[in-house]
């Protein structure tokens, strides 16, 4: 019988370490398209150009037993104090991951975070939200 993959299975990691709570996240690739119609052609004709990565992430916004927030990490890439702003140095490792027993089927990247959202309401668990694009090809896939 198949199997179905269920947010049971999904796991998402920053370097090596599971981030936890995390509510869902998702992968977008795309690629774009190099026009190659010539004069005189009656259709157009395409070439594969540059692919994209980027995806989104949310995760319960908590404080752990050692005093640090969880997800607190992510909203530090980009909430910043002075002026220096993005470097190199801000980009990280991620992986979204979906486990079936002990075999992993795996999407890695390096990757910026290009938008950090924290939010509350009454009523409801503090979730940061972010958003991430990856920088250079895909380090692993195997999904």
């Amino acid at each position: 019988m198949a199997k179905p993959y269920t947010g049971r299975d999904a796991k998402f990691l920053l370097g090596t370490d599971e981030v936890g709570k995390t509510t869902s996240f998702s992968l977008n690739a795309s690629a774009g398209l190099l026009e190659t119609t010539s004069l005189g052609d009656s259709v157009r004709s395409f070439t594969p150009g540059l692919q994209t990565f980027t995806g989104s992430a949310e995760i319960i916004y908590y404080k752990q037993d050692d005093g640090t927030n969880d997800g607190s990490e992510f909203l530090r890439m980009l909430v910043k104090t002075g002026n220096t702003g993005l470097s190199d140095s801000d980009s990280k490792t991620l992986t979204l991951r979906f486990t079936d027993g002990a075999t992993n089927s795996d999407v890695t990247m390096t990757a910026f975070i290009t938008g950090a959202n924290i939010s509350a309401s009454p009523g409801e668990i503090a979730k940061a939200q972010i958003s991430f694009q990856a920088t250079g090809a895909l380090t692993t896939a195997t999904i």
